[in-house]
C-alpha cells in the first residue's frame, strides 16, 4: 500500500486524525508494510526523529531495540496473517530505542484501523521513564526511612531491656553487700532476690513483646497493587533478564482487583516465578527467549 493511499485513510477520519494531532503521547502510524506512515510532534519530542526523518521508514529499524525486533516482525505478521488480536486494545511495557541510541520503558497501546484489503496500525507511546525514576527514589526512601526506623527500635529496645537489667544487677549487689554483713540481713536479701526475680520477668516481657511485634510484622497483610509489584519486581530484575538474553514482555491488565496480601512475601514469590522462568529458558538456542508476564482475572 502506498504511502499516499495509507495517509488518504487516516485524512478521511477526522476524529481519528484531530486525536492523532492533539494527543499528549508519542502518537505513530504504521501501514501493514511495517513502514512509518504518520508521527506527531510528541513522537519526535520522545525519540527525537522528525516527521519528515521518520515517515516512510521501517518503523522497527527506527524505534524499537534490536533485540525485540524479530519479534515486533513476527507479531505484524502473525496478525496479518490470522488476525488474532493479541497485543490490541491493550497497554503493555516496552523498550523504546531513541535517534541518540539511547533505551528507555514506554507504556504502549495499538489499535488496528481496517479499511477494505488494507490495515493501519495507530500506536500511543508513554515514556515511562521520569515514572521509574520516581519509583526508584521511593524505593530508596523507603529503605532510608526503614534504615532510621530499624536504628530506633533498636535503641528504644535496648532502653527497654537495659532498665530490668540495670535494676537486677543494682539489686544483687545490695543482696551480696546484706550478705557479707557481720550479721547478715536475711530480710533485705529476700527484698533483694524478689526485685531480681521481678525485674527477670519484666525484663521476660519486654522480649517476649519485642518477638510479638516483629512477628506481627512478618504476618501482616494489606492491600497490593498486583501491577505495581511486578512493575518494581521487573526494575529490580531486568539487568539479570537482559544478561540472559531474554526479551522481556507485560501485558498488564488495567483494572486488576487490590488483593490483600504480605507485600514482602508476594514480591519474593514474583521474584521467585521470574528467576525461575529465566533460568528454564538458559538452555534455549537458535530462537527467541521469550518471557511474557500477563495480568488477567480468572473467572
Amino acid at each position: 500500500m502506498s504511502m499516499k493511499r495509507t495517509l488518504a485513510i487516516l485524512s478521511s477520519r477526522e476524529g481519528l486524525r484531530l486525536t492523532f494531532e492533539t494527543a499528549l503521547d508519542a502518537a505513530i502510524l504504521m501501514n501493514s508494510e511495517g513502514a512509518v506512515a504518520d508521527w506527531n510532534d510528541r513522537a519526535t519530542d520522545a525519540f527525537g526523529w522528525s516527521r519528515g526523518e521518520a515517515v516512510g521508514q521501517t518503523l522497527a529499524d527506527l524505534i524499537i531495540p534490536k533485540r525485540y525486533r524479530e519479534a515486533h516482525v513476527n507479531g505484524l505478521r502473525q496478525y496479518l496473517a490470522t488476525g488474532k488480536r493479541r497485543f490490541l486494545g491493550r497497554r503493555f511495557e516496552v523498550w523504546g530505542l531513541k535517534k541518540n541510541g539511547e533505551e528507555f520503558p514506554v507504556e504502549l497501546s495499538i489499535s488496528a484501523i481496517q479499511d477494505g484489503d488494507s490495515v493501519l496500525f495507530v500506536g500511543f507511546l508513554r515514556d515511562l521513564s521520569e515514572r521509574i525514576e520516581l519509583r526508584r527514589a521511593r524505593d530508596e526512601l523507603a529503605r532510608v526511612t526503614q534504615m532510621i526506623a530499624t536504628t530506633e527500635i533498636a535503641a528504644s529496645i535496648a532502653h527497654e531491656i537495659n532498665q530490668p537489667l540495670a535494676a537486677i544487677a543494682t539489686a544483687g549487689s545490695a543482696g551480696l553487700r546484706w550478705l557479707e554483713r557481720a550479721t547478715p540481713d536475711l530480710d533485705e536479701v529476700r527484698l533483694a532476690l524478689k526485685s531480681i526475680i521481678n525485674n527477670s520477668h519484666h525484663a521476660s516481657d519486654v522480649i517476649a513483646g519485642i518477638r510479638s511485634m516483629f512477628r506481627k510484622d512478618n504476618q501482616e497483610r494489606a492491600p497490593q497493587d498486583l501491577n505495581e509489584l511486578i512493575r518494581e519486581v521487573l526494575t529490580l530484575v531486568r539487568v539479570e533478564v537482559e544478561e540472559q538474553r531474554v526479551s522481556l514482555f507485560t501485558e498488564l491488565y488495567n483494572v486488576l482487583p487490590v488483593i490483600q496480601a504480605n507485600r514482602l512475601q508476594l514480591r519474593q514469590v514474583i521474584v521467585n516465578l521470574v528467576k525461575n522462568a529465566v533460568d528454564a529458558m538458559s538452555t534455549v538456542e537458535g530462537r527467541p527467549r521469550i518471557l511474557r508476564i500477563t495480568g488477567s482475572i480468572m473467572c
